[in-house]
């Protein structure tokens, strides 16, 4: 009676276990040399398309499978999910990616049909002709011959007309990035002709938070996929980004009191006070540094001239030797003299 009440548990233990999904039970009379296939479920979604299918390596009794182990090692949420999701260069890299690694395994046909589960139409077929299309558009770029003063508006769509050709319409996934970049100096170049000083400044704003809300909303998305986070996407390093980025924009043609009040307006639109008292500091620093520069230029030039004369008059009569050893002296102490300046100078 024991005996059989062991058994009892026992049986109904293994039965609950199955119903849970922990085993697998695999009739006895399918021979080890045949496929059989076991389902793993993603522990993350219980959505029928997230169910993946897998031949299994041996057969055995019972095969227990945690329910969060993947099918393969390669191929993971994370994965799945810069193919299926990202743009840009992002997703340029993993489609290499896929493919670097499925040629040296040689098995590109298994990862692709794995992949099928997860992918759209349009994604699995971007995926499966990547490298005769990459190859075809870098012959077509290579081959492709623009003159040097080509407008960038006339280079800017040849180019995309070659990525179409190739492409079609996955080239605006493909080359995201890179079209927001060739937008960004089209737009830019427009502002050469804006000569008041506050209309300037409102388009340079403009642009820049445009340009920098597009590829941060981008990067986001692909950090929150991944679960990552970038620190050096703070708010500060942020804002001094936008703040350099618009005032290297400014036109060159604006006269200098212009392009200060235009430097002085975009530090109080993307900087809180902290961070313009260090711009301040450092715009000083680096006009004390050419200030030190030009000294140390002007000074040099008047020894050469104060040389020269004294080698046509009173050092005329000193042998080549015994001049170069004076010059080299006068040298050495100019040197010397200039820069225990500058230390002593120093706050």
């Amino acid at each position: 009676m024991k005996h059989r009440l062991t058994l009892s548990l026992l049986a109904m233990g293994f039965i609950v276990m199955a119903v849970m999904g922990l085993i697998e039970v695999i009739s006895p009379n399918i021979a080890v040399s045949e496929a059989a296939v076991h389902i793993v479920l993603d522990a993350t979604s219980v959505q029928e398309e997230d169910l993946v299918m897998t031949p299994a390596k041996a057969v055995l009794n019972t095969v227990v499978t945690a329910p969060t182990q993947a099918v393969h090692g390669w191929l993971d949420e994370p994965f799945i999910t810069r193919i299926a999701q990202y743009k840009g260069q992002t997703l340029q890299q993993a489609l290499s990616d896929f493919w670097r690694l499925c040629q040296q395994e040689d098995d590109c046909d298994a990862r692709l049909q794995a992949l099928s589960q997860h992918l759209t139409r349009e994604r699995l077929e971007l995926l499966r002709t990547y490298p005769p299309k990459l190859a075809q558009i870098q012959a077509l770029l290579g081959d492709e011959l623009m003159p040097q003063d080509i407008p960038l508006a006339d280079k800017v769509a040849r180019i995309q007309a070659l990525h179409a050709q190739v492409w079609g319409e996955d080239a605006s996934l493909l080359y995201f990035d890179e079209y927001q970049g060739y937008q960004f100096h089209l737009n830019a170049q427009a502002l050469v002709d804006i000569q008041d000083p506050l209309t300037l400044v409102q388009a340079l704003t403009a642009l820049v938070q445009d340009a920098s809300a597009g590829n941060e909303g981008v990067r986001d998305g692909q950090d929150r996929n991944t679960h990552r986070h970038d620190g050096s996407d703070s708010k500060n390093t942020l804002s001094i980004t936008r703040y350099e980025t618009a005032l290297g924009l400014i036109p060159l043609g604006l006269s200098e009191a212009d392009h200060q009040q235009v430097a002085a307006a975009l530090a109080e639109q993307f900087l809180n006070v902290s961070q313009q008292h260090e711009i301040k500091r450092r715009q000083q620093q680096v006009m004390s540094q050419q200030h030190q520069v030009q000294d140390y230029q002007q000074g040099l030039m008047a020894l050469y001239t104060q040389l020269e004369m004294q080698r046509a008059s009173e050092l005329a009569h000193l042998s080549p030797e015994a001049w170069q050893d004076y010059s080299k002296q006068q040298k050495t102490q100019f040197r010397t003299h200039f820069f225990n300046g500058l230390v002593n100078n120093a706050p």
